[in-house]
């Protein structure tokens, strides 16, 4: 089969997609609720640690290499 044979493998629009959803990409049950939940968790802790790198780490890189910071430890502005 062509990988462009397989994109709309769920059909999206008939009925019964979120059946061959689960069933095609996690090999269970529509029905499996506790499986249905930790997936629902595992997303949103992948959620929270992108969310957390980008706006912690990343902006913290930033500001630590913005121009205001080079303008004042170059002793271009005498503030103290």
């Amino acid at each position: 089969m062509l990988p462009s044979q397989t994109l709309n493998f769920n059909q999206l629009w008939e009925d019964g997609w979120k059946q061959r959803y689960y069933k095609t990409k996690f090999d269970v049950d529509v029905s499996d609720e506790g499986f249905r939940k930790k997936v629902v968790q595992s997303y949103v802790e992948g959620l929270c640690w992108v969310l957390r790198y980008y706006y912690q780490v990343t902006l913290r890189a930033h500001l630590s290499h913005s121009g205001a910071e080079c303008l004042l430890t170059s002793g271009t502005f005498n503030l103290f």
